[in-house]
């Protein structure tokens, strides 16, 4: 193992394996770690970690956006000598009906952890869960933004009604911005809008699908905030938003009866899950945040 300029007199890189893909460029190794495993190390020395949170799950019912994990940007080094559990934060699941979505999971190798995203408020707590990200507030109440924790985090949006017919729930926070707050009244009704998250590129050029084919296909951003359900309910008002930002599943979207948007399930690596479609046709549960990712990378 080669010892690293501007590293300590005597300390190398440690020899380690695991994960579920590796990759090797400019005298690095890196390993993707997409489930909790283990980081196997044959010989101690200096690692690289870096930590994604998982995403918050939406709320049930025009409920909150999940908010986007914790994304770090950098990597942090730490010392170890002997094999460490990589633990990679769950997706939160999306709420059930008039349920709050429940919060990503936290992403640690070692001394070192990325925070899930808060899960969107709903009927039972109308607050957005605190997270990395927070989730979005429900339209009923109306409901705040969850608190945001930790690095490229944000609160998200807070939830808006009037005059029992208009509704709108708060986006999730993402790692780029705060959540979209939702809109409601006879001039505009709208789900609150998530926002893109950090993107692989932004980190390092080389995080791409051509060297990572397994875990970063169809992989571009990191931590995008969920958008808020909405509904008009007695009006001729057709509502509007509630999109998430990229990777991060949509918010419903319901004119009466009339689904004009079904909420969606996250698709990338710790994004928020959209608030869910009203319930008045039948129970509506939020949808799923995506899990979060853990990258180690040391010197070869």
């Amino acid at each position: 193992m080669q010892i690293l300029a501007g590293v300590g007199a005597g300390e190398v890189y440690a020899d380690v394996s695991g994960g579920q893909e590796s990759f090797t460029t400019g005298g690095f190794k890196y390993l993707m770690f997409t489930t909790t495993g283990t980081l196997t190390v044959s010989q101690s020395g200096l690692v690289d970690v870096l930590c994604v949170g998982g995403g918050g799950g939406g709320g049930g019912n025009i409920g909150g956006g999940g908010g986007g994990g914790e994304t770090m940007t950098s990597f942090t080094q730490i010392t170890l000598s002997s094999n460490t559990t990589v633990t990679v934060g769950s997706g939160g699941a999306g709420g059930a009906d008039n349920v709050r979505g429940s919060s990503g999971g936290t992403s640690s190798c070692s001394t070192v952890s990325a925070l899930g995203g808060g899960g969107g408020g709903s009927g039972d707590v109308n607050a957005g869960a605190a997270g990395g990200s927070g989730g979005g507030g429900y339209a009923i109440g109306p409901g705040a933004g969850g608190t945001a924790s930790g690095v490229n985090t944000f609160a998200g949006g807070s939830g808006a009604n009037s005059a029992s017919n208009f509704f709108g729930s708060g986006a999730g926070g993402s790692s780029t911005s705060v959540g979209g707050n939702g809109a409601a009244g006879s001039g505009i009704t709208a789900g609150g809008v998530g926002t893109a998250g950090k993107t692989w590129t932004s980190i390092d050029s080389i995080f791409n699908s051509t060297n990572f084919p397994t875990t970063l296909t169809s992989q571009t951003n990191l931590g995008s905030g969920g958008g808020g359900g909405t509904l008009v309910q007695n009006a001729t008002q057709t509502p509007t938003g509630a999109t998430g930002g990229t990777g991060a599943g949509n918010g419903g979207i319901n004119t009466g009866n009339t689904i004009s948007q079904a909420s969606s399930n996250a698709t990338m690596y710790g994004c928020g899950g959209g608030g869910a479609n009203w319930s008045g046709p039948g129970p509506q549960a939020g949808k799923d945040g995506f899990k979060g990712i853990v990258v180690i990378r040391v010197q070869v």
